[in-house]
């Protein structure tokens, strides 16, 4: 399973990029480990007000806490999301 995102500016200029072999998962691990390596790439370039784009709304929902995420079979990788968005 591959992930890869981009870094851009508020001109849509592009300002860094990644990606990565995950193993195997399904799609809404890819869009999560997608998320959370950008926010890490975006943060280790000195990026702090981020806007994240996601097409995956049960994705979105579930980073944003508007499901539950008791027994979420990637509640791991959410979590470590929601750390990295909290980052002061």
């Amino acid at each position: 399973m591959g992930t890869g995102g981009l870094v851009r500016n508020q001109q849509g200029e592009w300002l860094a990029g990644f990606s990565s072999n995950e193993g195997q998962g399904d799609a809404p691990l890819a869009e999560l480990l997608a998320l959370r390596n950008g926010l890490e790439v975006a943060w280790e370039c000195g990026y702090r007000e981020i806007m994240c784009e996601c097409d995956a709304l049960d994705v979105v929902n579930v980073v944003m806490g508007l499901l539950d995420l008791n027994f979420h079979p990637h509640a791991r990788v959410v979590l470590q999301i929601r750390m990295l968005m909290n980052r002061a």
